[in-house]
């Protein structure tokens, strides 16, 4: 947020989270704005977007005032005698880390101007009992909404092959009609093929909107959750897929019907 000048100069300036910012300045803008922290007075210089905690954490960004180093040095040192720095890293995801550990490693080192045959004096704690919790449980979910998802797409399946059996049946005739003007069995086959698709392209889109209504519900509540372009597209093709898949059956039925039959069914 600050510029080594900035951070250097002793400048009397803030960064407040999303929600702190809700809290002090519910009525306007708090840019400009001065605050007082225990009794330091500081003007905001920056206002984060609402970001949510992170999963499995009590961190929260929203909840943060961020001050350059040295005001918070001069301010607040002298209350916490013997304490030290942290300084979290995140990754951008969970095979970035070591890249990510290494280059900290490295920064680190050349702040403190340490030589390459010196030590280093000072950790870097890894969560790796925290991400191997993180990937287990994202394993059995996923596994989890695998079985769920597939188990949803196979009865949906079979309910609009059902359907599909059903509109082939009351319409015996009109295809009877069909096929005595002319019309050839991939014709038919297309045409059944197609309206089964659609029906659950329609469907699809239904569950597409009740997701993205979801997502935003969830975001409310500070969990940062989005709905990816490639997932839509992977919803949207497998939508289709199951539909043409569904429609095979009840199309092919369609198509093998005798013209005379089909216009003596009552």
């Amino acid at each position: 947020f600050f510029v080594s000048v900035e951070s250097n100069a002793d400048i009397r300036g803030c960064v407040i989270g999303g929600k702190v910012a809700a809290k002090l300045f519910s009525l306007g803008n708090g840019l400009e704005q001065i605050i007082k922290i225990d009794g330091k007075k500081y003007q905001v210089v920056g206002i984060n977007d609402k970001q949510g905690s992170f999963l499995f954490g009590d961190f929260n960004p929203d909840n943060m005032i961020y001050l350059p180093i040295q005001a918070m040095f001069k301010d607040f040192q002298s209350r916490h005698r013997g304490g030290g720095i942290s300084i979290t890293v995140r990754a951008p995801s969970n095979a970035m880390v070591p890249a990510v550990k290494e280059e900290a490693i490295s920064v680190m080192r050349r702040i403190r101007g340490l030589k390459y045959d010196e030590d280093d004096n000072f950790s870097i704690n890894q969560q790796d009992a925290l991400l191997d919790m993180i990937n287990q449980q994202v394993g059995v979910i996923q596994i989890a909404g695998l079985f769920i998802t597939g188990l949803a797409l196979f009865v949906g399946a079979i309910g609009i092959m059902n359907i599909m059996f059903v509109s082939v049946k009351e319409r015996t005739r009109e295809i009877g009609i069909r096929k005595a003007i002319g019309a050839k069995k991939r014709t038919i086959l297309g045409q059944f093929i197609s309206e089964s698709a659609f029906i659950c392209l329609i469907g699809g889109l239904i569950g597409l909107f009740i997701a993205v209504l979801g997502a935003k519900i969830i975001e409310q509540y500070d969990f940062p959750v989005s709905v990816q372009i490639d997932a839509v597209i992977l919803a949207i093709g497998i939508s289709l897929l199951t539909g043409v898949i569904s429609g095979i059956a009840p199309a092919y039925t369609a198509a093998k019907m005798d013209a005379v039959d089909a216009l003596r069914y009552e």
